[in-house]
């Protein structure tokens, strides 16, 4: 917990508080304050959520992992579906990175481009031209599949 209002309060504010039955907290005063956001969640309301619950402690907590972070000539593609330039299963290229907090990836696919987040994309081989008869199976085909999928070349 952060404490009571008790535990904040003092002279006859203090008085009042415990002639109505208040209580100071087991942590005593000078507790940090909560924010609201770190209190209430949406439902908790209707969810018969324990308001007394500490929160979960930062280190049971898990930053994502990011594999390689992409750099200029790169190529990238989504890793979730997402509104833009790329759709599901293209694979742009990194033309700019200006290093900011917000969208610095410039990627360009064809002779369009859209902003990206680090997080949004993540490097990948670049696309295959396939021959005229590349959309039928063959053992070339097979074998660079096989190696997308395994992440090594299969011998």
């Amino acid at each position: 917990g952060w404490g009571t209002a008790l535990d904040s309060a003092e002279g006859e504010s203090a008085d009042i508080l415990e002639k109505h039955g208040a209580k100071h907290s087991a942590a005593g005063p000078d507790q940090p304050m909560a924010a609201a956001a770190e209190r209430f969640s949406y439902g908790c309301f209707e969810s018969g959520m324990s308001f007394n619950a500490k929160p979960a402690a930062a280190k049971d907590a898990k930053a994502p992992i990011l594999e390689q972070r992409p750099a200029i000539h790169d190529c990238v593609r989504l890793r979730k579906p997402k509104p833009g330039l790329l759709k599901e299963g293209d694979v742009g290229t990194v033309v700019a990175d200006d290093g900011s907090d917000c969208v610095p990836l410039k990627v360009q696919l064809g002779e369009s481009f859209d902003y990206y987040d680090y997080a949004d994309v993540e490097v990948c081989p670049a696309a295959v031209d396939l021959a005229p008869d590349g959309d039928r199976a063959n053992q070339e085909g097979t074998m660079r599949y096989l190696t997308s999928k395994l992440n090594k070349a299969v011998v």
